[in-house]
């Protein structure tokens, strides 16, 4: 999966289906773990994910790891990675840009995980 560059500080918002409904999900930044929020999915078991890259985190390649109650009993783990790029070197257009249109959904079959890069909306604030 290929993802575009994310500065620190930015907002990106994904779908995660999969989930137990009504299941709390758990997203951490890895390498070094950090978890940037708990969500609950809804009743079809979608986690819908809108989470802040800390200002902190140092450039390099990442990985967003979604955790929780598989809807199929068991623990689901999905993720993908991320890179997230030093403000100073991002092209002028990058830090002044509002909004990148990519969606990123995470799809959870069976007893197995399959990424699918169908978007991720990352607003930088």
């Amino acid at each position: 999966i290929s993802t575009d560059p994310v500065l620190p500080g930015s907002s990106l918002y994904f779908e995660i289906p999969g989930f137990a409904p009504f299941g709390t999900v758990t997203i951490t930044l890895e390498s070094e773990p950090i978890v940037l929020g708990e969500f609950t999915a809804d009743a079809d078991g979608i986690a819908f994910v809108d989470v802040v890259i800390p200002a902190a985190i140092p450039p390099g390649q990442h990985e967003l790891k979604a955790t929780g109650p598989s809807a199929e009993g068991g623990v689901l783990v999905a993720s993908a990675p991320i890179m997230v790029i030093d403000p100073a070197a991002a092209p002028a257009d990058e830090r002044s840009r509002p909004a990148n249109t990519l969606l990123l959904i995470l799809i959870g079959v069976g007893g197995a995980v399959l990424l699918a890069a169908v978007g991720v909306l990352q607003r930088v604030r």
